[in-house]
């Protein structure tokens, strides 16, 4: 049961209760919460030099569709993404 429960790694957000005759949950909202606050949360770090490329920049780099435009401009290799 597990595993169908946990096919899309939501279990975590609900409380869940299976007996012979019922079955019944609940929204885990401080798990919601917790997860919520980092949602949409990354570090974009370069080895370009600041002066070539800024922090705002950068963040700008990393985004579809801008990322092929300014490395053909001015990025050698060095954008990576933790």
């Amino acid at each position: 049961m597990g595993e169908v429960i946990n096919k899309y790694g939501v279990a975590k957000h609900f409380k869940i209760q299976i007996t012979l005759d019922s079955f019944s949950y609940q929204r885990n909202s401080e798990s919601i919460n917790k997860e919520a606050t980092l949602d949409g949360l990354y570090v974009v770090r370069s080895s370009v030099p600041k002066e070539t490329l800024n922090a705002e920049d950068t963040v700008k780099a990393y985004k579809p569709g801008f990322l092929t435009t300014i490395t053909q401009r001015l990025i050698q290799p060095g954008l990576t993404v933790e």
